[in-house]
Parts: structure tokens; sequence; C-alpha cells
């Protein structure tokens, strides 16, 4: 097998990748993500990667930084600055604001 590309991708991408393969096809460590997958995934796969993007492009916050964000989906200030803080990035209040926002837009309009 021949490794393509490399790419951080959301739980809820991992979950649709893993729900494609027939249950009995996959290993024991594939059906332990499934189920955390379908546990902990929170958005449509189009929509977490649009927030990825989003959270890229307007923040300039690194891809596998804004991934590991969508896969938390944080719903406070604390819980989203406890992410951000294993890094060096520095975000102000605002920023914050904007971000959880966009979190918690887009959770309300995939339910």
């Amino acid at each position: 097998m021949e490794i393509i590309e490399e790419k951080e991708i959301t739980i809820d991408k991992v979950k649709k990748i893993l729900s494609i393969v027939d249950s009995a096809e996959l290993k024991h460590f594939q059906k332990l993500a499934l189920e955390y997958c379908n546990v902990f995934s929170s958005f449509d796969p189009k929509v977490s990667e649009k927030i990825v993007e989003t959270l890229v492009k307007e923040f300039n916050l690194p891809r596998r930084l804004s991934v590991q964000i969508v896969n938390c989906n944080p719903s406070t200030k604390t819980e989203l600055i406890s992410i951000i803080q294993k890094t060096e990035l520095v975000a102000d209040e605002e920023k914050l604001e904007k971000i959880l926002k966009i979190l918690s837009e887009n959770l309300k309009a995939n339910e």
C-alpha cells in the first residue's frame, strides 16, 4: 500500500469513511475508532471541513489546530483556550468569541 497524501481530517470525516466499509471488514482498531466517532461526531463532514477552512483562512490557524477545535467542538471560551494554549498562538477575546460563534451557528444549522 502506498501513501498518496497525508492530511488531518475531522472525526466527522473519519466516521463517513469508516461507515462506508462493511463492519465485518473493519479491523478491531477501526471498529473502536468508528464507535468513538459515533459518540463524538458533531457535524456533517462537509460542514466540519468548511469550518476548518474558515478557521485556517480567517484566523490564520494551522490546519492541525483547526481540526482539533472542530473535533472538540468547544462551547465556552475556557474550553477553547484549553485547546489553543497548547500551541504558541495567542487569541484575544474577540477571536475566541468569533470562533465559538462559528462553531455554534454551524452546530445549530447541522441539527
